[in-house]
């Protein structure tokens, strides 16, 4: 085990499977203007918490809680 590096922290998590990871394939992984816009709409009124969520930490720990209502590539809805 290394002690001298640091773990994750969710922000570093979050951006690393979002915009971070995005860069690799391009202009994808933010809602910045000029980036591709691909997406899933989620309901997760089924998601229950004992506090109130971030949008961010819904999307992270929702689990299989929610139901996908749309898919999104390059701004084209598939479904």
């Amino acid at each position: 085990m290394d002690n001298t590096v640091r773990p994750l922290t969710f922000a570093d998590a979050f951006y690393l499977a979002t915009l971070g990871g995005g860069r690799y394939f391009g202009k994808v992984g933010s809602f910045l203007p000029g980036y591709e816009f691909d997406a899933l709409a989620v309901d997760d009124s089924g998601v229950k918490s004992v506090r109130r969520l971030t949008v961010t930490e819904r999307m992270a720990y929702q689990e299989c809680a929610c139901r996908i209502v749309g898919k999104y590539v390059r701004g084209r809805k598939l479904m």
